[in-house]
């Protein structure tokens, strides 16, 4: 199940769900993304001293949320009574803070597949990454591709890789270089998901030598994307894919075997 195939050329993937268009990180968003014809779409997790992973971005509630405080301490009852659509637009008012259990579950019957960003501090507790590969593999469909778990935390990418994930893995990194090639190898990475602006041709054809695809993001223009494609990225996260679809050919699945 862990091996990953180079994707198809032109492949969009919906970042945090579909950002420009819902808030992001929500049931909403992904119900808007797939509305746009996405296969795939991005989205952030953290987990609770209560031993819940939640859909959200910044380790605080106060951007996209009603509520104050860490996310690692809200509780299962606070979460509940929250509002995270109505700072995007009246139209999303109470919009709930998602569980990831419930984003899988919702993600399975829109047939969107999912990348799952694991953020901090929830990848500092311990057992995190056994309580993660055990919700998906409770809540995600043995007859579906696989997701994607990626993570700027390159340790907590370690504990997974021990921990026997079976699961392909995302290095995430801000920079493109060598040496971040080879740690990405070293951890049995699948894909070198990267900051756009660090990309090169260079770098993108090594990393792919070595059977692993360059996602890029994140990417709402139109020339920048057409670069990025031309120098061999398999894929781009983007908040706005209205702009890419009309004009490129678009495949169905990453392709994760």
């Amino acid at each position: 199940m862990k091996n990953l195939s180079p994707p198809p050329a032109y492949q969009l993937i919906g970042h945090r769900g579909i950002a420009g268009h819902a808030p992001e990180n929500t049931l909403a968003g992904f119900r808007k993304a797939a509305e746009f014809g996405l296969s795939w779409v991005e989205f952030d997790v953290q987990l609770t001293a209560e031993n819940h992973w939640l859909v959200i971005h910044d380790a605080t509630l106060e951007r996209t949320t009603n509520g104050q405080g860490l996310v690692y301490e809200l509780s299962d009852l606070e979460r509940r009574r929250l509002d995270t659509g109505s700072w995007f637009s009246a139209a999303f008012k109470s919009e709930p803070l998602p569980t990831l259990k419930e984003t899988l579950h919702c993600l399975a019957q829109l047939g969107l597949h999912p990348n799952i960003e694991v953020k901090w501090p929830g990848a500092a507790v311990m057992g995190a990454e056994q309580s993660l590969l055990d919700l998906i593999e409770t809540h995600w469909p043995a007859h579906s591709l696989p997701p994607l778990i990626s993570s700027f935390d390159h340790q907590f990418l370690a504990s997974l890789q021990q921990a026997r994930c079976r699961y392909p893995l995302g290095f995430l990194s801000e920079y493109a270089n060598d040496s971040l090639l080879s740690q990405a190898q070293d951890l049995g990475c699948q894909t070198y998901n990267c900051q756009a602006q660090a990309l090169n041709a260079e770098f993108i054809k090594k990393s792919r030598a070595l059977g692993m695809p360059v996602l890029a993001f994140t990417v709402n223009d139109s020339h920048l994307a057409g670069s990025l494609f031309k120098m061999g990225v398999a894929a781009i996260f983007t908040d706005r894919p209205e702009q890419f679809i009309a004009n490129t050919p678009i495949d169905a699945t990453l392709d994760i075997g």
